[in-house]
C-alpha cells in the first residue's frame, strides 16, 4: 500500500510541528485550517513516515525510538477499544435485525 501524497494542508501543519507537544486546535489556529483537517493532515503525515507522536498534550515529532513507541502503545490502546465499541454496535444491530447470532463472522462481511 502506497502513502497519500503530501498535501499542501499537510505541509501546513508539518511546518507546525516540533519536539514539543501542541494540541491540535492550537495547529488549526496557527494555520488558519479546521481542527479535523489537521487530525487529516497528522494521519497524512504519519502514512509517509513522520514519527508523529500524539498524547494528551498534543501531537509532536517523536524526540527518540522510545518516545514513539510509548506514542504507538496509546494508539494501540486507542484502536483495540475502538474495536470492541464495533463489534459491540455490530453485536446491536444484529439484534435489531432479528438474528440471533451475536459474534462476529470471520472474514466475510464487510
Amino acid at each position: 500500500m502506497t502513502a497519500p501524497a503530501v498535501s499542501g494542508e499537510s505541509a501546513r501543519v508539518r511546518a507546525q510541528l516540533s519536539q514539543e507537544p501542541k494540541p491540535l486546535r492550537v495547529i488549526a489556529a496557527w494555520t488558519g485550517l479546521p481542527r479535523r483537517t489537521c487530525e487529516e493532515a497528522v494521519q497524512a503525515l504519519r502514512h509517509n513516515g513522520v514519527p508523529i507522536c500524539s498524547g494528551p498534550e498534543g501531537v509532536w515529532i517523536a524526540r527518540s525510538a522510545d518516545e514513539l513507541k510509548a506514542s504507538n502503545e496509546r494508539l494501540r490502546h486507542r484502536l483495540k477499544s475502538q474495536y470492541a465499541t464495533l463489534r459491540a454496535q455490530q453485536n446491536a444491530e444484529r439484534l435489531l435485525r432479528g438474528i440471533d447470532q451475536l459474534t462476529l463472522p470471520t472474514g466475510t462481511e464487510g
